[in-house]
């Protein structure tokens, strides 16, 4: 996955239109500009050639750092189109110590955006490291997923129990929640959410989350 605000080297494709083979030995023709959310530019660094057709550029971690970013360009060469490529970042979350109570002044880390679509099944893969860095160890803990109303934090309306939520990584760091099709049948919306350390009565990550309409059939 790509992470946001990380540099990343993407491939894109150069395609001889009168051919409808990929095009070599173009790069020199190349212009290559990157959208980064709504705010497009030229690309800082300049693409290099693999073969086939295919062609390198090295994103910076100022032009990674976005939600969305696509990266498009042109060419030089008469009937040479470049495939533009469409990046979704996620976010590295870093947290202070998972310690202290579930007060909001307590909550630390930057809030994550989940999305789901309704009625979905779906597993979040969601990683803890505290302010250095270092992996935080969920094995040890009960964990607890909760869905809330962002008016009113005490009513919950999906609630993901320890037994869906699996743990994994090197320093068992990662929690894997399971969200069923039942679970995710509530209203299109944006909600809250939190990852609790029930024992401890602590949040160790929280966010919002889109619940996004979904049509499974056209009558």
């Amino acid at each position: 996955m790509a992470i946001r605000g990380v540099a990343l080297l993407i491939t894109y494709s150069a395609v001889d239109t009168s051919t409808g083979v990929g095009k070599t030995g173009d790069v020199a023709n190349h212009t290559m500009n990157v959208l980064v959310d709504a705010a497009a530019a030229a690309a800082t660094n300049t693409p290099t050639e693999v073969g086939n057709g295919e062609y390198e550029l090295l994103l910076t971690a100022a032009e990674m750092d976005a939600g969305h970013v696509t990266v498009y360009g042109s060419s030089a060469t008469a009937n040479v189109v470049l495939i533009p490529r469409k990046i979704t970042t996620g976010q590295l979350v870093t947290l202070s110590p998972a310690v202290g109570t579930a007060t909001p002044a307590a909550r630390a880390g930057t809030a994550i955006l989940l999305d789901l679509f309704r009625t979905e099944r779906k597993t979040f893969v969601l990683t803890a490291v505290d302010a250095v860095g270092s992996a935080i160890d969920l094995s040890a803990k009960t964990l607890r997923f909760v869905v809330h109303n962002l008016l009113d934090a005490a009513t919950g309306l999906l609630d993901v129990e320890a037994a869906s939520i699996s743990i994994s990584g090197v320093s068992n760091e990662v929690a894997n929640v399971l969200i069923t099709e039942a679970q995710s049948a509530v209203a299109v919306g944006q909600y809250g959410w939190v990852l609790w350390d029930v024992t401890a009565n602590s949040v160790i990550l929280h966010g919002r989350l889109n619940i996004l309409p979904a049509v499974k059939d056209v009558v």
